[in-house]
């Protein structure tokens, strides 16, 4: 069963979206982690036992940062929100006010803390939150529509400040034009995407772009081991924002043209996952074309 884990504040929406692909896609890899209580979280555990709990499900959060002391010990560092100014930061985008909502994915803080010795597995933290309760409605429709990591506007959202790292987020799903084309092998489910914030968008300039791409998608797929352990190659098949396991980014180029110039130049690079101290396994990243899109995918040739 998935219940709920979360201060929210609306009692209506006090339910984990089943209609969620990321939440769909972990009951379709079979993953063992459940969906907790969220009234546990509003009380520190008191015990190893107790915490063990909540380290080992999947925590999901909607509200303002304010809604409840776990809202406000969970909302990390990606999103800064001025609830009094009605803003929202994120580096990459930029700085709006009004009606403004975020989705981030990361791992369990319960789990990745000092009280947790070793972790046979991973579990993960959604967080739905905005400026103001519009917001959060606004976040929750994305993130149940796909958007695992991003920014939503509102009607009334405004750009406050200019910086060269802008980047007007949007909403729109990658196109299904592409999506139906990959080969996506067995056992690999779809799990939703990732909003790229502006610095990913430049470094197509890097690559022979002419001009930034009109849109950038990071596209994930889970597996049944996608989070079996807590190493550096769970971290990269992990549903975080640029975690690049069995990912697909799809750029839109405007034209053919566009794409096959960025293509000629990315064929010379190295295609292997970085080996370092991290370990993020085995892997390759392929590049190709369609129409007007760029794809790097990761995923796994053959099905």
């Amino acid at each position: 069963m998935m219940l709920f884990a979360a201060a929210s504040f609306i009692a209506a929406l006090a339910t984990v979206p089943s209609e969620a692909p990321l939440v769909q896609a972990l009951a379709a890899v079979r993953d063992p982690g459940s969906w907790a209580e969220g009234a546990a979280f509003e009380v520190a555990p008191v015990s190893q036992e107790s915490w063990m709990r909540q380290a080992n499900a999947h925590v999901f959060l909607e509200g303002l940062p304010e809604a409840g002391s776990v809202c406000a010990r969970a909302k990390g560092w990606t999103y800064g929100i001025d609830l009094e100014k009605k803003e929202l930061f994120r580096l990459g985008l930029g700085r709006f006010r009004g009606d403004v909502g975020c989705v981030e994915t990361l791992f369990n803080p319960w789990l990745y803390s000092d009280y947790v010795a070793d972790a046979p597995r991973s579990t993960l933290l959604v967080r739905i939150s905005g400026t103001t309760p519009e917001g959060v409605k606004l976040a929750r429709a994305a993130f149940c529509n796909g958007m695992n990591n991003g920014v939503v506007l509102g009607k009334s959202a405004r750009r406050v400040e200019r910086s060269i790292l802008d980047l007007d987020p949007s909403d729109e799903p990658p196109p299904t034009e592409v999506l139906s084309r990959l080969a996506v092998p067995a056992g690999c489910v779809y799990a939703g995407w990732s909003q790229c914030p502006a610095q990913e968008y430049r470094a197509f300039l890097d690559w022979g772009a002419a001009e930034e791409p009109r849109r950038v998608w990071r596209v994930k797929y889970l597996t049944a081991d996608s989070l079996k352990s807590a190493s550096g190659a769970t971290w990269a098949d992990s549903p975080l924002l640029s975690a690049f396991g069995h990912a697909v980014t799809i750029a839109d180029c405007r034209t053919e043209t566009a794409a096959k110039r960025i293509l000629e130049t990315m064929l010379s690079h190295a295609v292997d996952f970085p080996r370092d101290e991290v370990g993020y396994g085995k892997g390759k990243v392929r590049f190709l074309v369609q129409g007007r899109y760029f794809i790097m995918t990761s995923l796994p040739e053959g099905t």
